[in-house]
């Protein structure tokens, strides 16, 4: 069954700032949108901005959102501030983290705000035909070459292929001792997603805030496995997708 941050396509979302209206929008897409990246619950949402005076710019632009629920089945017990009190709710959590990557300049969603105590809203990160190719590109991509798919690649793939990989590696690296230095270890399992735009241009985003944890008392060696597996997990997307689209 396709997981949802939305109920139905009848839902609306609502985004206030300070008892003021800024958005009421009405459900685009309702589903998995494995695309988008990473396996939490996702909907997009299209709406007209409708800030006051304050927000004059952007009044009357039509923006899409991505809905995501944060609010079931994720672990937030690693206690990245402090115990982050159970009476938080998980959106607040959620969005405290990602306030806290953007202060210190970690690359992550460009725009994040609470619409409940298990939702967020962001902005639309495929906007320009961006796409993404992290975990979840890599799962997608495995489970074609294993049925044998062979098909013509589109744009932003072939825009993937032509990159540099040590080129990526290297961004990953720096992102990864960048959290390290600054006292914090990114989620083991799901570091990073890569957006990639038809042009060719890429960037190593943290979308996974979960499981961020306070760096104990490792040393910094530990990266070195962690660098091992991701490397290894892009070596196979490029490799699978090459295959798909009979690059040689």
């Amino acid at each position: 069954m396709a997981r949802s941050a939305l109920e139905s396509k009848e839902e609306r979302v609502t985004l206030r700032n300070a008892g003021r209206l800024l958005l009421s929008g009405e459900a685009r897409e309702v589903g998995e949108l494995r695309e988008l990246g990473g396996a939490y619950a996702k909907s997009r949402v299209e709406g007209v901005f409708r800030g006051g005076l304050s927000y004059e710019k952007g009044r009357g632009k039509e923006l899409r959102l991505v809905i995501k629920n944060v609010g079931t089945g994720y672990d937030f017990s690693y206690g990245f501030f402090g115990e982050e009190e159970k009476s938080t709710n998980p959106a607040r959590r959620y969005y405290e983290r990602w306030r806290f990557l953007r202060s210190i300049g970690m690359p992550t969603a460009s725009s994040m705000r609470v619409v409940d105590d298990r939702r967020v809203a962001m902005g639309d990160m495929t906007l320009g035909g961006a796409a993404f190719f992290g975990k979840e590109k890599e799962k997608i991509t495995a489970q074609e070459k294993r049925r044998g798919v062979r098909r013509e690649l589109n744009e932003t793939e072939k825009a993937f292929l032509g990159i540099d990989p040590q080129k990526i590696k290297q961004e990953i690296v720096r992102w990864q001792v960048f959290a390290w230095e600054n006292g914090f270890r990114l989620p083991g399992d799901d570091e990073y997603d890569l957006r990639v735009w038809p042009d060719g241009r890429f960037q190593v985003l943290v979308l996974d805030l979960t499981g961020m944890r306070k760096r104990r008392d490792e040393k910094m060696d530990v990266l070195n496995g962690e660098q091992r597996w991701l490397f290894s997990g892009l070596d196979h997307l490029f490799a699978g997708l090459k295959k798909i689209g009979g690059v040689k």
